[in-house]
């Protein structure tokens, strides 16, 4: 689906294969580029273990980071999380300064949170070695190409939509669109002043059942009984 994406740019996209447990298979991916977008990190919840997302996000960032300075990369963009700022610290308002409390978070958070720091960790090691910027968007929501599923997050807007709950939980989404984070990772790339900042992506928190509402508005009059 990608090659779909732009047909008339086929000639300039190159796919290679890459592992984040594998960090040669980095230094090969980054090998001749000017610029990287970091943005895979598993998506797990439920009974996950450490070695399940922990282990892979935090060395897949390292060598992602490792490979770039070692081939000369001038940018780096990595895609971070809310999970990494605001865990822990629901009793204000959360700014770019501010990191999630580890005993406060799940596996998942404990993997954006883990991952982020050593990304800043080998930053700060590496001065004028390489120009980074982090995005931390909230739930990322909005259309999407191809049929795969986007993540067990749209899998539960999804079960909204058929009816599938009995009850809506009383807990809320901080929520923001797809394309306006893509957009910010470009922009943040282009912007010689974002070296070394973190940039909070929400443009909203709304209420599981104000969602449904939404929902229900937009989609009953194609037949969905949300």
């Amino acid at each position: 689906f990608l090659f779909k994406l732009a047909p008339e740019k086929n000639d300039n996209l190159e796919l290679v294969e890459a592992d984040l447990l594998n960090k040669e298979s980095w230094i090969t991916a980054t090998k001749g580029c000017d610029y990287v977008f970091h943005v895979a990190s598993p998506v797990l919840f439920g009974n996950v273990t450490e070695d399940q997302i922990v282990k892979p996000a935090v060395e897949g960032t390292i060598s992602v980071l490792e490979a770039s300075i070692q081939n000369g990369i001038k940018k780096v963009i990595i895609t971070s999380s809310i999970a990494a700022t605001c865990y822990g610290n629901f009793d204000k308002i959360v700014t770019e300064e501010d990191w999630s409390i580890e005993s406060a978070c799940g596996p998942y958070e404990i993997s954006k949170l883990r991952a982020e720091k050593a990304a800043w960790d080998i930053w700060h090691k590496n001065p004028g070695k390489i120009e980074m910027a982090v995005i931390n968007p909230g739930l990322n929501l909005g259309p999407r190409h191809g049929v795969n599923p986007g993540g067990q997050y749209e899998d539960l807007i999804g079960k909204v939509m058929l009816n599938k709950f009995p009850r809506l939980p009383r807990i809320g989404f901080a929520l923001v669109d797809v394309r306006d984070v893509a957009l910010a990772h470009i922009k943040a790339l282009e912007n010689p002043n974002s070296n070394g900042q973190r940039y909070i992506l929400v443009a909203e928190t709304c209420w599981f059942v104000d969602m449904a509402r939404i929902l229900k508005n937009e989609f009953a009059q194609h037949g969905y009984k949300v």
